[in-house]
Order: C-alpha cells, then structure tokens, then sequence
C-alpha cells in the first residue's frame, strides 16, 4: 500500500515501524501533552524508549496547544481545533 500523507496527531512512539510507503509523515505534538506522555508512554516505558518524535518525520510541536486548559485537554486540543490544524499542519502538508 502506499499513502501520500500520514498525519499522526500526539501518537506515542514506541519504536515500532511502519510497513507502508508514505510520502510524507507528520507527526504532532506537544510538551504538555499528558495522553502522549503519561498515559501513552508511561505504561510502554518498561519496554521501549519512549518519545513525541518519530524519526524520518516532519515534527512539528503545536505550541499553542500547550498554553490550553489541563495536560488533557492540551492533547485533545489538537484532535479537534481546526485552527491549530491550519497553524501546524497546513503549512507543510505536500500537496
């Protein structure tokens, strides 16, 4: 299978890779985020290193979602605000 874009949005990376061709990978996050960081890599901690980065992607750290409400709410923001969408990601998404 081959996909033009993958856009992974405050997804733990937890070492494992992608078996599909992707032309362009996004990941977004950010420093606050408590589902990517706590929960999401806290419990996979024993087994791998645990980061908000993918290598060989584009990372781009949504600042703005970092200044909202809770730890929680800072990770939501960026599944559901279409403003931080056209800050972060439309910017660099190859068309």
């Amino acid at each position: 299978m081959k996909v033009k874009a993958l856009i992974t949005i405050a997804t733990p990376v937890r070492g494992y890779k992608l078996d599909t061709e992707v032309g362009q990978h996004i990941q977004m996050y950010n420093e606050r985020d408590a589902v990517q960081g706590d929960f999401g890599g806290r419990a996979w901690s024993i087994f791998s290193t645990f980061t908000r980065k993918f290598k060989g992607a584009d990372n781009v750290r949504a600042k703005d979602a970092e200044k909202i409400g809770t730890k929680i709410q800072a990770h939501s923001v960026m599944h559901s605000s279409i403003d931080i969408w056209k800050k972060y990601i439309e910017p660099i998404l190859k068309r």
